[in-house]
């Protein structure tokens, strides 16, 4: 049983590197419309392969507006919080969820569910509940 794990996490990694040379590959032959596309690809491999700082690199530099696509520094700004939140830094997390907020298409309601992973993370289980019951839009008393 143990090795049939090992050989499927191994199998796991080779497609893994499959799909991140095919991305690269893709990288260097497409137009700028389609590099955003690849750079989103890039991003979820790097997070499954549990290279999160790389994933957290490549995500600021579309923060930064130095991707093609419109909505770049939209999906940029609300991954980070995700990343941050699974690698335990719920400060930068915080941080993240607070700069996303300000965007205007962006209300409190809408990243409350990040709040509650925060306050999850930090152990902070009622205030946890309280945000998830906000994000899910019910009047729940603890």
């Amino acid at each position: 049983m143990a090795a049939s794990l090992v050989a499927f996490s191994l199998e796991d990694k080779k497609s893994l590197q499959q799909m991140n040379d095919i991305s690269q590959s893709m990288k260097k032959s497409l137009g700028n419309s389609a590099k955003f596309g690849v750079a989103k690809t890039e991003i979820l491999l790097n997070i499954l392969n549990g290279e999160y700082q790389k994933a957290i690199t490549e995500l600021e530099d579309l923060k930064k507006g130095n991707g093609d696509f419109w909505g770049s520094k939209y999906i940029a700004k609300e991954t980070l919080p995700l990343i941050y939140i699974i690698t335990g830094d719920y400060i930068k997390a915080e941080a993240a969820i607070s700069e996303h907020t300000k965007h205007l298409m962006v209300s409190e309601k809408q990243t409350s569910n990040l709040r509650g992973l925060v306050f999850l993370g930090k152990g902070n289980y009622s205030q946890a509940i309280s945000e998830f019951t906000t994000y899910l839009g019910l009047k729940i008393s603890i």
